[in-house]
């Protein structure tokens, strides 16, 4: 789809679709409304007779580096269920391979991953009298990775000389079928004994990645066969209760949201947990997080040892038991997860 030719009939197809929800009154986010015209969220970004929307370059290193002049900004990342928001400066990213990235700062953490990134809008929004303004990311199946949204402190020029920088004009937007997820090997044929033992030798959680590659196991099977001393299922929905729990208790949490090309991280206290039609949201001031909890599966409580002692997690999955949502305790100074945490957790 070229951006510059948007007069095709599948296109004045979906336009008059999108013109009838809106009509209807549909309280419909960018997501869901792709999911209801049949197309990918950036197809429709490209076709949205509402936005002023500019192509850019897949530059994504140069692009990510000039955000940091925006000043304050809202970085979002999400996935099927889980939404986070963070206000902040952007931070200037550091790239250590070809596709493999981070920005590093306080309040905005992430992990940038470049290897599936296709398409890049920097996207002008009519609210009332003001323009909401943000640069959108979308993977190759037309899925949003990450956005960077202005606040009113924004220097608007800086957004509009960024965007003649990058601008490509006669873009198109061609997305790719994403395939279904892989089969689940049969436990019968796991190593369990192998993993449970290799599980046990952990030294930093970095490597538990490794671990289910080198065992060909998904994360979700890992958890259900390293045991109880390991990783055992929490029932119901207790998303809720985690989250009223660490705020009723003032404890200092790690949040960790993403994709297969964006993790967004966000520590500190959670005060203002609010449910509100059906998600469950965190709001403060620089950190808002939203759970639809008609799309969440199971949840386990992990533990992994390492180098500084034992560390225990929350890990919640959606239905499709894809990792949407992880949550640790902020470390003390040995590495060790600091009793308030654990208190909570072991409560769940």
């Amino acid at each position: 789809m070229n951006l510059d030719s948007v007069d095709s009939l599948r296109t004045r197809s979906r336009r008059d679709a999108l013109a009838r929800l809106r009509a209807e009154g549909a309280p419909l986010r960018a997501r869901e409304l792709a999911a209801a015209l049949g197309c990918s969220e950036a197809e429709l970004v490209a076709i949205d007779p509402k936005l002023k929307v500019t192509a850019l370059a897949p530059r994504w290193r140069e692009i990510l580096s000039a955000l940091d002049a925006l000043g304050e900004v809202m970085s979002l990342t999400r996935n099927s269920a889980v939404v986070s928001e963070i206000t902040g400066p952007y931070g200037a990213p550091e790239f250590f391979e070809e596709h493999l990235g981070q920005v590093s700062g306080h309040p905005l953490d992430l992990r940038i991953f470049l290897h599936s990134w296709a398409f890049a809008f920097a996207v002008e929004s009519p609210q009332g009298e003001r323009t909401l303004r943000s640069v959108q990311f979308f993977d190759r199946h037309g899925e949003a990775v990450h956005k960077v949204y202005l606040r009113d402190s924004t220097k608007v020029s800086v957004f509009d000389a960024l965007v003649a920088r990058f601008a490509e004009p006669g873009a198109s937007v061609e997305v790719v079928p994403r395939p279904g997820a892989p089969d689940e090997r049969p436990d019968s044929a796991v190593d369990a004994v192998g993993l449970r033992e290799a599980w046990s030798k952990l030294e930093s959680a970095h490597q538990f990645f490794r671990l289910l590659k080198r065992y060909g196991v998904t994360r979700t099977q890992a958890l259900r066969l390293a045991g109880p001393a390991w990783a055992e299922p929490l029932g119901g929905e207790v998303l809720p209760r985690l989250l009223d729990a660490v705020a009723a208790a003032r404890v200092p949490v790690m949040f960790f949201v993403g994709n297969e090309a964006m993790l967004q991280i966000y520590q500190g206290t959670v005060t203002r947990v609010r449910p509100i039609d059906g998600w469950c949201n965190v709001f403060e001031r620089d950190f808002t997080l939203h759970a639809d909890l008609s799309r969440l599966g199971a949840a386990w409580r992990v533990r992994k040892p390492t180098n500084g002692g034992v560390i225990t997690s929350f890990e919640l999955f959606d239905k499709a038991k894809q990792n949407v949502l992880l949550v640790y305790g902020q470390r003390d100074d040995d590495g060790f997860d600091r009793p308030a945490w654990r208190a909570v957790i072991d409560a769940l």
